[in-house]
């Protein structure tokens, strides 16, 4: 039997759902979870997590997504890193999806539950990335130059997510790990205008 968390910090509350979510995803995977179970999970009553997450399972899906945004490529070494720096950043997005992969699986399923909860999500990233930029590139003069390197990263981001995941969940992309973070230094250096 769980023992019921008894906590007046909404705070603490959505780390708790989000924790026992995350690992039931990864013990059981996202269909087997329901709110239900979350509660149960947490020790907390499912009139809580629909207090906090009306949408409920995507939701917290996509909650626990943005709560990880801070894991994305950094765009500072991706935007003004040296090349090794940029192979860096996708080798460590790589090892992140893969040991993560129930939960990218999770918010796969999610979103196609629920597409307009991740929409805004990816605003909200759009945002960070330009808040980091903002502030680590002084010499930025105009919101023209800061749209365009939002952009670049984004597109780089969008590359290299997009076919790491393909690689490790789908069909793998190259004949090694090593080769395809070559294949997308390679994409990625062309689209930053920093090619070889």
């Amino acid at each position: 039997m769980v023992t019921r968390v008894i906590t007046r910090d909404k705070d603490e509350k959505i780390k708790l759902i989000y924790k026992s979510f995350s690992r039931l995803v990864n013990s059981e995977g996202y269909e087997k979870v329901t709110t239900r179970k979350i509660a149960e999970d947490a020790g907390i009553s499912i009139g809580i997590i629909y207090h906090y997450f009306t949408e409920g399972k995507p939701e917290i899906a996509a909650g626990f997504w943005e709560e990880s945004l801070n894991v994305m490529m950094d765009p500072i070494f991706v935007l003004k890193g040296s090349d090794e720096d940029v192979k860096r950043e996708i080798t460590l997005h790589l090892e992140n999806h893969r040991k993560n992969e129930a939960m990218y699986r999770a918010f796969d399923q999610a979103i196609l539950e629920k597409k307009d909860l991740f929409e805004g999500l990816k605003r909200s990233r759009a945002e960070l990335i330009e808040t980091k930029i903002r502030a680590n590139f002084t010499e930025i003069s105009s919101p023209a130059q800061l749209s365009e390197l939002v952009e670049k990263y984004l597109r780089v981001y969008g590359l290299v997510d997009a076919l790491v995941h393909r690689h490790l969940f789908q069909a793998p992309f190259a004949k090694s790990d090593e080769e395809l973070v070559h294949i997308l230094s390679d994409l990625s250096l062309s689209i930053l205008g920093k090619e070889k």
